[in-house]
């Protein structure tokens, strides 16, 4: 938290997915976050990302674009 009560992000490195075990993310709490991406999110769309994972390598992943989770 901020000093003023506002909550703040953080980079974290690593998230732990326990083999079998699902993992939640949201836009209020742990998420991925999306750097300069090439083209504008739009809500309703569905691009593609490719999630990279230490021990099970890479994984595309496609997932609606919600209002919610765009950042202006």
């Amino acid at each position: 938290m901020r000093s003023c009560g506002a909550p703040s992000m953080r980079a974290i490195s690593a998230i732990n997915l326990p083999p079998g075990v699902g993992v939640v993310l949201t836009t209020k709490g742990i998420h991925v976050m999306l750097l300069q991406v090439r083209e504008k999110l739009v809500e309703g769309e569905v691009p593609a990302c490719t999630l990279v994972f230490r021990n099970a390598g890479a994984k595309g992943r496609k997932e609606r674009v919600t209002q919610d989770a765009i950042y202006s």
